[in-house]
C-alpha cells in the first residue's frame, strides 16, 4: 500500500468506484508517451495507443505475454470501425516493466479490486486535435470485469473541457461529474457503471494539444 500514502481518495454511495492520486512521479510515466504511434484503426487520425497484456509473477514482479488482439462486439463498442473488428497495436514501452513509478501505479490499481488477479491489460491512449473526442462512442460500458484510467497529461487544453461523468447503470444517478487532473486514478467496475468523457479543446489555437492517459482492464481484453 506504499503508493496509497498521502493520498485522498473517495468510495462514493457504497459503489465500486474509487478516486485517488497515487505517489508516483508522473514525468516518468509522461515520457512514456514520447513514441506512441498512431492509431491505425481510428479513421479521424487523431488519436494514438499502444496495447500490452502482462502475467503476474508470484514475485510480484510483471512478465509482458504476447499480445492479443483488441476485439469488442459491436454491442459493446458500436463506433465506426471499431467494434466487430480484431485490432492490433504495438507494446507499451518495454522499459516500464522495470519502472518503479509503472509498477506502484498498477499495484495501486490492483489494490482497489476486490479479488486476485493473475494477468491484466495495460492500453496508452493520446488524443490530439482541437475539438478531438477522447470517447467517441459516448456514454458506454467497455466490456470487462473492472477498469482503472489513469490521467496522465493535459496539454494545452481548456481546464473545463475533457470532462469524466461516471453513473450508476443506465440510470441519471452521477457517481462523479468533473475534470480529472493529471496524476489521478480512477478505478470502478465496468459491469456495474457506465462512463463518458467530453471532447478536448485547445487554450491556444496555434499549438498541439492533447491529453494522454493509461486504461487498466481485467479481464485482459479491448477497450474502445
Amino acid at each position: 500500500m506504499d503508493a496509497l500514502k498521502k493520498i485522498k481518495y473517495i468510495v462514493a454511495d457504497d459503489s465500486p468506484f474509487v478516486y485517488f492520486k497515487p505517489d508516483i512521479d508522473l514525468s516518468v510515466i509522461q515520457r512514456s508517451f514520447d513514441e506512441i504511434p498512431i492509431d491505425p484503426h481510428f479513421e479521424p487520425g487523431y488519436r494514438y495507443r499502444t496495447q500490452s497484456l502482462y502475467e503476474i509473477m508470484e514475485d510480484g514482479q510483471f512478465k509482458i505475454l504476447h499480445s492479443k488482439p483488441l476485439y469488442q462486439p459491436t454491442y459493446i463498442n458500436s463506433y465506426n470501425n471499431y467494434g466487430g473488428k480484431t485490432r492490433e497495436y504495438d507494446n507499451l514501452p518495454t522499459w516500464l516493466i522495470d519502472d518503479s513509478n509503472f509498477n506502484a501505479l498498477v499495484n495501486a490499481w490492483i489494490d482497489t479490486l476486490p479479488g486476485d488477479i493473475d494477468r491484466f491489460s495495460a492500453h496508452q491512449i493520446r488524443t490530439v486535435s482541437d475539438g478531438g473526442e477522447v470517447v467517441p462512442e459516448g456514454r458506454h460500458r467497455d466490456g470487462y470485469d473492472y477498469i482503472g484510467v489513469f490521467i496522465v497529461n493535459r496539454k494545452n487544453i481548456t481546464d473545463d473541457c475533457a470532462i469524466s461523468i461516471v453513473w450508476v447503470g443506465d440510470t441519471d444517478h452521477e457517481l462523479f461529474n468533473g475534470v480529472v487532473e493529471p496524476g489521478t486514478l480512477l478505478s470502478f467496475d465496468d459491469k456495474l457503471l457506465m462512463h463518458n468523457v467530453g471532447s478536448i479543446k485547445a487554450k491556444d489555437g496555434r499549438k498541439d494539444c492533447l491529453r494522454d492517459v493509461i486504461i487498466f482492464t481485467v479481464p485482459e481484453c479491448c477497450i474502445g
